[in-house]
């Protein structure tokens, strides 16, 4: 069947299997980019280039490839935004995500695509069944507070004890609210990255203490 006369000819049976609920759809940044998030690599550059790590480090060495080559085989982005968990610290990493995600969220046809698939993801409940691996929550979107069922690892439905895998599930997580992005991005600039992450530039220091230093040399109190 098709829908459109351009569009894709959808088999018969995976439509009467999709109305019995017994089809789950994976969705990847694909669904997202209307609404304006990035890709995984766009968003992968995005930390990158906020945290500045330096030309030789395992990050940049790990992430350049992406840059010359995004079709080659190379490290998994997950795996390097486990480096940056590593460097950078879990929670400062996950609140610029959610800044950066957050902020696309506010334009005028955010979740249009996301709203689409849960009507047609749904089963005869009512309820979609979404696997994705986005951070982003815009399948949430209009959604009231407790009415939608997700999964965030490590609590995934277990399929071998007959768990239905009803509503969205997040493979790499999602993004907490914009409220805490900004308070632990803010935190992050005003301690960590000012006070304890040494700088290549300041000979190892963090810049809170290169400039305390050089206070002393000048003789400024």
């Amino acid at each position: 069947m098709r829908f459109h006369i351009d569009g894709p000819n959808i088999p018969d049976i995976l439509l009467e299997r999709c109305d019995a609920g017994r089809v789950v759809f994976l969705c990847g940044a694909g669904v997202s980019l209307p609404s304006g998030m990035p890709d995984f690599i766009g968003l992968t550059q995005y930390v990158i280039e906020f945290f500045d790590p330096p030309e030789n480090s395992e990050i940049m060495s790990a992430f350049q490839p992406w840059l010359d080559d995004p079709t080659g085989a190379n490290m998994p982005l997950d795996q390097i935004f486990n480096l940056l968990h590593q460097e950078y610290g879990k929670d400062e990493v996950n609140a610029l995500v959610t800044e950066r995600l957050d902020a696309s969220t506010k334009a005028d046809q955010a979740g249009r695509e996301h709203a689409l698939v849960k009507r047609i993801s749904s089963n005869q409940s009512g309820v979609p069944q979404i696997v994705t691996t986005n951070f982003d929550r815009l399948f949430e979107a209009g959604a009231h507070s407790g009415e939608m069922i997700f999964h965030v690892p490590p609590s995934f439905p277990d399929l071998t004890f007959g768990t239905t895998i009803e509503g969205i599930t997040y493979l790499h997580g999602h993004y907490a609210s914009a409220l805490e992005a900004q308070r632990d991005a803010s935190f992050y600039l005003m301690q960590r990255y000012n006070w304890k992450r040494p700088h290549q530039y300041n000979k190892g220091l963090p810049p809170a203490k290169a400039e305390e230093q050089l206070n002393l040399l000048s003789g400024i109190s």
